[in-house]
């Protein structure tokens, strides 16, 4: 009996070390993974902890990114507005309500606004289209102002066109806006065959496009190549 008890304890003492090394493995192989540098450190067991900096210069600091030093840049100046000066007088005290005299008033600071006119005017073109023949025959006519089948203009089309692109809003919707910032009335109807004649000039270009890319064997972004088509069994998919 005593040797029966000594034989089972050795092989649980085997078998739970045998375990226990399983176990171990296991949790090592975990700790790997969260240690990976391609592991974001939300998810790691130990992140790296970052210090703020202190302002003091620390030796081996690396570079910074950015242009190099004696690489020449780029100045871009700042679009200069037309500025017209204005004058805000005092109208009236608010305590005793008596009216002020501008020419008594001295000018306490100045102050530069942006701001757009208080009513935006569309203005009304008609374009005389002109035609010339030449001595070998040839009949050149003039090329009109604007797209065939509407009377929008191409700035006030660019307007539209960028209205619905980054909004996504319906043809009432931006016939409104037209309207209560012009003060003209553009129907719903105006407002979609000018944007339908846009498209439809457009077209051509976002076809041509859309043809170069998808005959490209690959795009470049960022520097980082990306497979764009993929040859299999004689098609491309």
């Amino acid at each position: 009996m005593l040797i029966e008890n000594v034989l089972l304890r050795t092989d649980y003492d085997k078998l739970e070390n045998e375990n226990l090394k399983d176990e171990n493995n296991r949790l090592k192989s975990e700790l790997a993974k969260y240690k990976s540098p391609h592991i974001p450190s939300s998810k790691q067991l130990y992140p790296k902890k970052r210090y703020k900096s202190s302002g003091l210069p620390r030796k081996n600091k690396p570079e910074r990114g950015g242009s190099k030093k004696g690489k020449s840049q780029i100045n871009r100046t700042k679009k200069e507005l037309p500025k017209t000066e204005k004058n805000n007088f005092v109208d009236c005290c608010k305590n005793c309500d008596k009216k002020a005299d501008s020419e008594d008033q001295i000018l306490q600071f100045s102050k530069t606004v942006i701001d757009i006119p208080e009513e935006i005017k569309l203005q009304q073109y008609q374009y005389n289209i002109y035609k010339h023949k030449y001595k070998c025959g040839t009949t050149t006519v003039a090329e009109p102002p604007t797209l065939s089948g509407t009377i929008i203009g191409p700035n006030l089309l660019s307007l539209i066109g960028s209205i619905r692109y980054n909004t996504g809003a319906s043809f009432a919707k931006i016939s409104k806006v037209i309207n209560d910032v012009t003060r003209y009335s553009f129907s719903q109807t105006a407002i979609f065959r000018g944007y339908e004649k846009l498209c439809d000039s457009l077209e051509p270009v976002a076809n041509k496009i859309a043809t170069d890319v998808m005959n490209s064997d690959s795009i470049q972004i960022d520097e980082t190549s990306h497979k764009l088509v993929e040859e299999s069994k004689g098609s491309k998919n």
